[in-house]
């Protein structure tokens, strides 16, 4: 009797499973990126399962690209950027061993917008209350307070004194809008004391404001 031990597993391991579709990305690359903004257009597009793409990205075959636009610059834009950089060495140390300014005379100056009201906003109210009433010309025209934010070293005078002492422990935000009281109420306004107006910004009142916090 034949005492050898007869292998009777499955060769075929691999081989027997359903197909993988096989994504064409040459045909990709010919759509156009606006139909490509989604899995479900680029479905259509491509005529191929989303299921499939989904696949695709996990593999790494296909990515998620987020683009935004960039500032279009110009021959003069290019050079002024240059110039502002080349402005930061110190000129004694050029050529030969560059070496950066220490920014102490330097303050940089951020400012934030923010919507005084939400465009659409949800309240939770009772049965007795009233819809709050809220109107505007448009969204352009909703009440923005900015806040502005200056960040710099200390300066110091010739006898030692210092200039900036604003600037010395922390940096600092400034609430540009305007305090007026109500001399009375209406059913739209209520007499709170100190009500925020409007303050409209031209260029000139911009660059005297930033021209006020940064020069002493």
């Amino acid at each position: 009797m034949d005492e050898s031990v007869l292998d009777a597993s499955n060769n075929r391991i691999g081989i027997v499973d359903r197909k993988r579709v096989q994504l064409n990305l040459e045909q990709i690359e010919t759509i156009p990126f606006h139909r490509r903004t989604n899995i479900r257009s680029l479905s259509a597009a491509i005529q191929v399962p989303k299921s499939t793409l989904h696949r695709c990205i996990q593999k790494g075959q296909l990515q998620s690209h987020t683009n935004a636009i960039k500032p279009f610059l110009t021959e003069e834009n290019n050079l002024k950027r240059l110039a502002f950089m080349l402005n930061q060495f110190v000129p004694e140390s050029l050529p030969h061993s560059p070496i950066f300014k220490d920014f102490s005379c330097t303050i940089h100056v951020d400012e934030k917008w923010f919507e005084m009201s939400k465009q659409s906003l949800r309240v939770y109210k009772t049965e007795r209350e009233r819809e709050p009433h809220r109107t505007s010309k448009s969204k352009a025209h909703i009440p923005k307070l900015m806040h502005l934010c200056a960040v710099g070293r200390p300066i110091f005078g010739p006898e030692g004194e210092v200039i900036w002492a604003v600037f010395c422990k922390q940096t600092f935000f400034w609430d540009e809008c305007m305090f007026v009281h109500i001399l009375k109420t209406s059913k739209h306004i209520t007499y709170s004391g100190r009500p925020l107006t409007v303050t409209s910004y031209t260029s000139l009142k911009w660059v005297a404001l930033r021209i006020q916090i940064r020069v002493p």
